[in-house]
């Protein structure tokens, strides 16, 4: 994984577990041969601060710009590249990790925790059936290391389905090719 790029961000105060960049932290760090650049996580921020003052239609749409930026940075991928999709039950979720992960697709999760509404952690799968979860914080209740049966819970689940309106801000898997 990309820890050392990841460190380096921290190092430079783009990122670091007060920050509202857990999404480009989460998929740096499932990204082994690729880093984001310090501006990626600037713009992540400055799109977290003005997301109180928009529509769901134009947050999706801001939200999608953000993945257009990142996307790049983690293969040669567009933002069309990335699948966002939403498992809705435990069945369904691990059925997609181990579909995704046998690919070799990187994945990221949208959770549901005490600091909000929505936070992003990626999953590197380990031995057992456990995954090592990587962000800007991994949410105590789940640890360091989890099995899906341990993270479907806190795994956010949007009210209605997913949408070209909504996808970018209600998906819960974020699911990225391998190169």
């Amino acid at each position: 994984m990309s820890l050392r790029s990841y460190r380096r961000n921290v190092a430079l105060g783009v990122t670091g577990a007060s920050t509202p960049t857990c999404l480009p932290a989460a998929l740096e760090q499932v990204s082994p041969y690729n880093q984001l650049p310090p501006d990626i996580y600037k713009a992540y921020r400055k799109h977290a601060k003005d997301s109180d003052l928009a529509s769901t239609r134009e947050l999706n749409a801001r939200k999608r710009e953000v993945f257009a930026k990142i996307a790049p940075h983690l293969g040669k991928f567009t933002c069309e590249d990335i699948e966002m999709e939403l498992a809705p039950t435990e069945q369904i979720f691990k059925d997609m990790v181990a579909c995704y992960t046998g690919l070799g697709w990187r994945i990221a999760v949208n959770l549901e925790d005490d600091r909000g509404p929505m936070h992003s952690v990626g999953l590197i799968p380990e031995k057992w059936s456990r995954f090592k979860l990587v962000s800007n914080y991994v949410p105590d209740e789940l640890g360091k290391l989890a099995t899906l049966h341990q993270i479907f819970p806190y795994l956010h689940q949007p009210d209605g389905e997913l949408t070209r309106h909504n996808r970018y801000l209600e998906a819960n898997m974020i699911l990225v090719p391998n190169e």
